[in-house]
């Protein structure tokens, strides 16, 4: 009866969650000191053959609490592109903590989400106004976000993070596969 058990919940569990992945990569491209671009998209696109690799971070871990440096005395664009594999729907919550004096932009699935030209700088504390979070649904597939900052002087860290919220009927079967395990290894016990 044990092993019955334990092979249907393993299956259950096989047959419900489903493979995710993610692969992000940041670039990097030299801007000149007086830089005004006011669509860093646009400006990247027609750029990019001078960019720099700069990071590439892959796997389910590789988002939450992400630090990037930058670089020291810069006037540099830089741009993030985080592309997930996910087998089925769900909500999304992004947040950017950016030093970026000379704004940002947030395209996810090629759609314009966020614009700001302002000088952004969160000071390295998740509570400040400047902290950038949106929030979004991600479709069965692969799907794209694109993050672009521009920072013209010295760059102050930069962090990113992600939350993927669980639906509550997923949490609801989950809770009650738990209390029905809990019920069964009390039969077999007595």
């Amino acid at each position: 009866m044990r092993n019955k058990l334990g092979l249907l919940l393993g299956l259950f569990f096989a047959a419900s969650f489903s493979a995710n992945a993610v692969v992000i990569n940041i670039q990097s491209l030299d801007i000149a000191s007086n830089f005004s671009e006011l669509d860093l998209k646009t400006y990247w696109d027609t750029s990019a053959t001078s960019a720099t690799p700069e990071d590439e971070y892959t796997g389910l871990n590789a988002l939450p609490g992400l630090y990037f440096k930058g670089r020291q005395n810069n006037n540099t664009l830089y741009k993030l592109v985080a592309t997930f594999d996910y087998t089925e729907k769900g909500p999304f919550d992004f947040f950017a903590g950016l030093d970026a004096g000379k704004g940002a932009e947030i395209f996810v699935v090629g759609s314009k989400v966020f614009d700001d030209s302002s000088d952004i700088w969160w000071k390295l504390n998740w509570n400040n106004s400047d902290v950038i979070k949106i929030s979004f649904e991600f479709f069965g597939g692969v799907n794209t976000m694109e993050l672009y900052w521009a920072e013209g002087r010295n760059s102050g860290g930069n962090s990113f993070k992600i939350t993927q919220d669980v639906s509550a009927p997923g949490a609801l079967v989950m809770m009650m596969l738990g209390l029905g395990g809990l019920l069964a290894r009390r039969k077999i016990k007595a």
